[in-house]
């Protein structure tokens, strides 16, 4: 008798003991899936991008054209590769920058140009364009001010200057040279 009860305790616990380790088996699965890493966000890329940017009374403040554009929702930018912008000033000129590479904030007015930076366009009262020169250029598209703190070209109607450093304002025509100036102008 006592070896049938030993023996039906012996089922009992390798039923009990069969049971707990398929429980922990699955509830380990469930466990593995609930912690697994969040998808990461890759962000948006386009070929061939067009960005306009309208003010409040919906006339264009800005275009700016990109070969490709990457967001990269991490740091909260986008990358752009061959870049080229158009803008406005006051009196109705066109202002065209380009650059080989770029980033602009998400949400922020502040485009920065890398590489082969050129801007150009018209003063008022001349008939040749002016043109800036530099490797990298920071543009805020709500004021049209560039500056940057890199050897910079300007030439204009014929005339050439090299400085290191600069601050433009596109809307009011007005060309702040830092330091290093190199040139002799007369308008």
């Amino acid at each position: 008798m006592i070896q049938r009860v030993l023996a039906a305790f012996a089922v009992i616990a390798v039923i009990v003991a069969g049971w707990l380790v398929l429980e922990r088996e699955q509830s380990g699965v469930a466990r593995t899936a609930q912690q697994a890493p969040a998808a990461v966000n890759p962000g948006y890329s386009a070929s061939n991008a067009e960005i306009i940017e309208t003010g409040t009374d919906g006339l264009r403040l800005y275009t700016l054209r990109a070969d490709t554009i990457h967001q990269l929702p991490d740091d909260q930018m986008i990358a752009l590769e061959g870049v080229r912008l158009e803008l406005k000033d006051d009196a109705g000129n066109l202002w065209n920058a380009s650059a080989t590479h770029g980033q602009i904030l998400e949400d922020a007015a502040l485009v920065d140009l890398v590489g082969d930076v050129l801007i150009a366009g018209m003063l008022p009262g001349s008939d040749q364009p002016a043109h800036i020169t530099t490797e990298h250029l920071s543009l805020d598209t709500r004021t049209d001010i560039a500056t940057t703190k890199d050897i910079v070209h300007f030439d204009w109607a014929g005339h050439h200057m090299r400085t290191h450093g600069l601050t433009t304002s596109l809307k009011d025509h007005h060309l702040k040279l830092e330091s290093d100036v190199h040139g002799t102008f007369h308008p």
